[in-house]
């Protein structure tokens, strides 16, 4: 009686999973390779693999591939008798079931798939002994916890990808996305005749974010489409857990929602390993073991206990790109474990833990932000940045006093990074320690200040900075004073008012130089260069420059030395020595590559954008000035955005395109005065320049028009303008795109061969072709290739 090659034909086809395709078909022929485990969390889609890198290799094992379900086998003893049922086998005379099923499989090539394992997990030794018995077995496992066992080798199973949350896209673009294009998918099948547009591209893209791109929550949600629409879903699943019973017949009652499919992990854990669970739900995002050790203080063996947690598929070990480990757990998963703690009572006190960690490593990083170990310090508080807000929130809800002597070195890292949203936390700082009048205060309202200044907030930062410099008064704090009248000639500076700056940076440079202060120092000097410029006096900017350009590297200060080489490539350019222009600029975009400043980077691009526009190199000034222009729409600054529209006018100009050189100075003549920071004395000179002369050829009716056109201008009509280099289309033959589709469509070589009439040898020789000319080294990758590209419609069109 031969074995039964039975793999269940899907009913839906594979998204995405490209990468773990490809591993699965170089594993699972490989014969030093026998035991290969999928392990995810529950919905992560491991069956829906298992079936198709079953189906797709099969045909390379002389005996075929079998699939066999555990997931209504819930005792150990069940397992060898369910894999003789499906082997159609009885028990070979007095000989145990498992050598009766060893002496079955012994000479059998065979692949076998053993679905849902983690129910009967302590069977793994026993599968082990299988393999001895059948020398030519592969087995394919799907499960939530590792086996554990010698041989194995693990597979993640990862959710599916997911669209950036940080633009909005169109219906079509969210196809681009497995966890969005599955969604999509259902929706369609749910309500064919209900087309999406569209206003349900956000609610969609946002609802698989939440649902963290697990595949069986998001079939869930879906099948609810048949009734509510995407934004209506939305707002009635907010909380992912929420999601209702409601799922396929099909599925197993502890998927039939996602809180079941979470709960019967959670209940399987020793005690523990569920009280460590619930201590992890107050980390966010993700969290190294030393965090982990410090929250968990008083738990017996934490390491261990998390390495299980990773097992179980609970907990997510990750590695970052410089080899540091990690850990997360996924959004849906940290929701149940939230819950679960909160019903402790010592969940505040693990909160206050979290709460302590935390800011405490903002305040150990505060000195080094302006020493060597600057980028070192930065790149450890970003990666830290959950978990950070997540800490000031709790203190902030509970008015922990002590924390506002850290609020000075929580605004400092916030103002280096530069980030809109922080608004909101620096008003929250500022209104806690309103009625503190201590040194600390003055602090937090100059760093606060200077975030809320970079953010193009004028009339709030004057106000900030003019109280930081009365009470600085009021205390008599040289240090404070000086800060304070720091700030309030960034003011005078950005008003236009460079007289009135120069003094106060001055005065500011007084007491820095009394206090020896090389940091402050540094950075009013380098203030003062850039008012100094304003008023023609190049020479004296030059030396204040080169002056803050040394402090700041003897104290290894990157961030402030970008901003001073910078400066000091304005000043060579301005002198026409444009080679060492270049050389300045480009060491301060190194800097900024270094800190992973988008906002440094944007200045040094436009800088080097202006250099080449001085050496009529057009098309290089334009790559520059547009990424420049990108960067900065991002951090929302509006004077910066302007400052790159103007320098956009100047190329138009440069090419003779008069009217968008009008369209784009009108446009940013908009922007400033919605700002409120005049264009820079220098600029003005310039860009009028370029106005005067687009009059003249345009003449006035025209001017006018096109002045008009401009004040309504779009930003994102700016960005098309963007010349867009084209990626060449792969030449293939009639015959490879031939091949090309009958893979897209999951047909296998043999099938390829027969359809086509082909020798196999012939169809594998195509195939490198087609593989070396895409780039890729499976068949899935190709297929997905061709359709990412549309190269199987634009190949049709040509063959």
């Amino acid at each position: 009686m031969g074995i039964p090659r039975h793999i269940p034909l899907p009913v839906t086809p594979l998204l995405g999973r490209i990468q773990e395709m490809a591993q699965l078909e170089q594993l699972l022929p490989d014969p030093t390779i026998r035991l290969v485990t999928l392990v995810g969390p529950g919905g992560a889609g491991k069956t829906r693999l298992a079936l198709e890198a079953g189906r797709t290799v099969c045909e390379q094992f002389a005996d075929g591939a079998l699939f066999v379900s555990l997931a209504h086998v819930y005792d150990v003893d069940l397992v060898l008798p369910t894999l003789a049922q499906a082997f159609n086998l009885s028990r070979l005379g007095n000989q145990s079931l498992l050598a009766s099923v060893g002496a079955w499989l012994a000479d059998q090539e065979l692949l076998l798939i053993l679905d849902n394992l983690e129910q009967v997990i302590d069977v793994a030794a026993l599968l082990v002994q299988l393999l001895a018995l059948a020398p030519k077995l592969t087995l394919l496992v799907t499960s939530r916890e590792v086996l554990n066992v010698q041989g194995e080798y693990r597979l993640p199973v990862p959710p599916l990808s997911l669209p950036p949350s940080s633009q909005p896209m169109a219906i079509e673009q969210l196809s681009e996305f497995s966890a969005t294009r599955l969604f999509i998918e259902r929706a369609k099948a749910a309500r064919p005749h209900i087309p999406l547009n569209a206003n349900d591209a956000q609610s969609i893209a946002t609802i698989c974010q939440r649902l963290d791109g697990l595949p069986l929550a998001i079939e869930l949600v879906a099948a609810y489409t048949k009734v509510f629409t995407p934004q209506e879903l939305l707002t009635r699943f907010s909380y992912s857990l929420d999601v209702p019973v409601g799922g396929a017949r099909d599925l197993p009652n502890r998927q039939q929602t996602l809180r079941q499919c979470i709960d019967w992990s959670y209940q399987r854990l020793t005690p523990e390993e569920q009280t460590v669970f619930c201590y992890l739900s107050v980390l966010v995002s993700s969290w190294t073991m030393a965090a982990v050790e410090q929250i968990c203080a008083g738990q017996a063996n934490v390491v261990a206990t998390v390495l299980a947690l990773v097992n179980k598929s609970l907990v997510v070990e990750q590695t970052t790109h410089d080899g540091q480990t990690r850990f997360t757990m996924l959004h849906t998963i940290a929701e149940f474990a939230r819950e679960q703690a909160v019903l402790r009572e010592d969940f505040q006190t693990i909160c206050q833990r979290h709460a302590s960690y935390y800011l405490q490593m903002v305040a150990q990083a505060a000195p080094h932000l302006r020493d060597q170990q600057q980028a070192l310090w930065l790149r450890q508080l970003d990666a830290e940045q959950g978990n950070i807000y997540a800490a000031l929130q709790w203190t902030l809800d509970h008015a922990v006093v002590e924390s506002i002597e850290l609020f000075p070195s929580i605004n400092l890292w916030i103002t280096y990074r530069r980030r809109h949203g922080d608004v909101w936390w620096i008003g929250r700082m500022l209104e806690a320690s309103s009625n503190i009048r201590s040194g600390a205060r003055v602090e937090t309202l100059s760093t606060a200040g200077w975030f809320i200044l970079n953010q193009g907030l004028f009339a709030q930062a004057e106000t900030i900075f003019e109280q930081a410099l009365s009470l600085a008064r009021d205390l008599q704090i040289p240090m404070s004073i000086g800060l304070a009248l720091h700030g309030v000639g960034e003011i005078a500076y950005h008003r236009g008012d460079y007289a009135q700056a120069i003094t106060l940076y001055e005065e500011s440079v007084q007491i820095f130089e009394q206090l020896d202060d090389h940091n402050e120092l540094a950075w009013s000097l380098d203030h003062l260069g850039r008012a100094c410029i304003q008023q023609g006096q190049w020479k004296r900017a030059a030396l204040l420059f080169a002056r803050a350009h040394q402090l700041f590297a003897r104290l290894g200060h990157l961030w402030g030395d970008a901003f001073a080489l910078n400066h000091c490539g304005i000043v060579a350019a301005a002198q026409q020595d444009y080679d060492q222009a270049q050389h300045f600029i480009e060491a301060s975009i190194a800097i900024a590559e270094q800190l992973h400043d988008p906002w440094h980077r944007a200045e040094g691009l436009h800088q080097l954008g202006l250099i080449a526009l001085a050496r009529q190199q057009h098309d290089q000034a334009l790559t520059a000035l547009y990424e420049s222009f990108s960067l900065r729409r991002q951090h929302q600054l509006l004077p910066m955005i302007a400052s790159s529209l103007e320098a956009l006018a100047r190329v138009a100009q440069a090419q003779h395109h008069w009217s968008w050189a009008v369209q784009l100075s009108s446009r940013a003549a908009s922007l400033r005065l919605q700002s409120g920071e005049p264009m820079p004395a220098t600029e003005q000179r310039i860009q009028q320049q370029v106005l005067d002369e687009a009059k003249k050829l345009l003449g006035e009716p025209q001017y006018h028009h096109d002045w008009e056109q401009g004040q309504q201008l779009e930003l994102d009509m700016v960005t098309l303008r963007q010349p867009t280099p084209q990626t060449p289309t792969p030449l293939l033959t009639k015959r490879e795109h031939e091949l090309l589709t009958l893979i897209a469509q999951g047909k296998s070589n043999s099938e390829i061969a027969l359809e086509l009439v082909l020798s196999p040898f012939t169809v594998n020789n195509h195939l490198r072709a087609i593989y070396r000319k895409l780039g890729v080294s499976t068949r899935s990758a190709a297929a997905y290739i061709a359709r990412e590209r549309g190269l199987l419609e634009s190949l049709e069109q040509r063959v």
